[in-house]
């Protein structure tokens, strides 16, 4: 996998990936988008399958090569309008797929910023480090979350019955799908490029 891009788009979103000693960001900095996380009321929206400890958050996120963490940073203001997330990625003999996840810090939803850095994911994921396919799983009731994916252009595909939870509730699970193909025709993708 080539390494994702840090040139920051005409919107100045840029998706910088979290690799082992790296030493772009503050010692500290995963821990304080755990507890913002927290802050917002979005962390079991995000991990809504298991409570994860903060030790073991921080250790799924930084899990490279098993989990690919982006940290997405508005080059404006130097805020992290929030993270993305690439896991259980495997590797068949014709494509690259993974599984992706986004989470937005609440004081940006009523912005376009969560529609820009999933886009910059998108493109990250698919153009600079070559994945085929994504795909992911929503609860069916987590009706913000789903249009989001939708306005990426991820395709639900299947429903699931009672294959998740959602605030400690057994639920349907939706999986969405989108293939390099289906990004790079998109009017998004094209956006992004023509910047």
């Amino acid at each position: 996998m080539a390494s994702p891009s840090m040139t920051p788009t005409a919107n100045k979103i840029v998706a910088y990936p979290w690799y082992p000693n790296q030493d772009l960001f503050p010692e500290n900095t995963l821990e304080k988008i755990y507890h913002h996380l927290h802050m917002d009321g979005i962390y079991r929206e995000l991990v809504h399958e298991r409570e994860l400890s903060k030790e073991e958050f921080l250790a799924f996120v930084t899990g490279y090569p098993e989990t690919v963490l982006m940290i997405f940073v508005d080059m404006e203001t130097g805020k992290y309008p929030g993270i993305g997330w690439i896991t259980d990625i495997a590797r068949t003999d014709t494509i690259l797929k993974g599984v992706g996840a986004f989470a937005f810090f609440r004081e940006f939803w009523d912005s376009k910023l969560p529609k820009e850095c999933g886009v910059r994911g998108c493109e990250n994921w698919f153009n600079d480090m070559g994945f085929d396919l994504i795909y992911g799983l929503t609860p069916k009731p987590n009706r913000m979350a789903r249009r989001f994916c939708s306005s990426l252009g991820f395709q639900y595909i299947a429903d699931l019955p009672n294959f998740t939870c959602y605030h400690g509730e057994t639920v349907d699970g939706l999986i969405c799908m989108m293939t390099k193909e289906e990004f790079n025709a998109s009017d998004l993708h094209k956006e992004l490029i023509d910047g």
